[in-house]
């Protein structure tokens, strides 16, 4: 991914999260410092690129992508396995997903891979 950030380093201009309510927005910011789960920060177009990866694995090939549901867990829509859902999808395909939230933002990434779609939204 070209547009990752480091979440632990100084960005300039960087969004924060906030509450709104009653009075002023309140700053609504982690201040855990943790890497992968709530601190992933990119872009809808990386996100999309990203996806791609479940038809066209260029990191870690062909033999990544089989294991990366290898010891999955069972969900009530599907099941669970590094990172991903996996969920039936329309027509008998197959849909990757993961609604990310924390603080106050709210992202998400879903792909099918059988038919090259792919999509991050903010």
């Amino acid at each position: 991914m070209k547009a990752a950030i480091d979440p632990l380093g100084h960005v300039p201009l960087r969004a924060h999260s906030y509450l709104i309510g009653e009075g002023p927005p309140q700053l609504d910011d982690s201040l855990w410092e943790q890497a992968g789960d709530g601190a992933v920060q990119t872009t809808p177009t990386e996100l999309a690129r990203f996806a791609q990866e479940y038809w066209e694995p260029r990191i870690g090939g062909p033999e990544l992508l089989a294991d990366r549901f290898a010891g999955a867990v069972a969900d009530p829509h599907g099941e669970y396995g590094a990172g991903m859902f996996r969920q039936p999808g329309a027509g008998g395909t197959t849909v990757l997903q993961h609604s990310g939230a924390w603080a106050s933002f709210r992202t998400g990434c879903a792909t099918v891979p059988s038919e090259r779609l792919g999509d991050g939204e903010l």
